[in-house]
């Protein structure tokens, strides 16, 4: 019997663009995790390394921003780890729970495929940076 092997491209339409689930960090997967989907990213960043999501809020009390706090103290999100809160737009960050990024009504609402896929990578990116740290 012959095997047929079927590779399935997960894509999502967002705004203007296309993004396609294939690992990479594109323009348009930044975009998507730093505009709209950030809460999504920091839980499955929270689920994959246990560290802590915080939200980042500016200067009028809006909420901005979501990312998560590594070990160290610094901020992580889709761009890599920052040392102060003006590297991921906000006047300061306080912790949060998992249950207000699921709720917030300012964000869209998060989609947990594609921040769970792309999770592994962007982690990857920034604990090699840390564990250096």
């Amino acid at each position: 019997m012959k095997t047929i092997k079927v590779r399935h491209m997960m894509s999502i339409v967002y705004g203007d663009a296309t993004v396609r689930l294939d690992g990479n960090l594109t323009p348009e997967v930044r975009r998507l995790f730093t505009s709209g989907q950030c809460h999504a990213l920091a839980v499955a960043l929270n689920e994959l390394l246990g560290w802590r999501i915080a939200v980042c809020i500016d200067m009028r009390g809006e909420e901005t921003h979501f990312v998560v706090v590594s070990p160290n103290g610094r901020f992580a999100d889709v761009n890599g780890l920052h040392d102060t809160v003006a590297g991921v737009r906000g006047e300061y960050c306080e912790p949060c729970y998992v249950l207000q990024c699921y709720r917030h009504f300012g964000f869209y609402k998060p989609n947990m495929v594609f921040a769970r896929h792309f999770a592994p990578i962007v982690a990857e990116s920034f604990t090699k940076d840390e564990e250096a740290a």
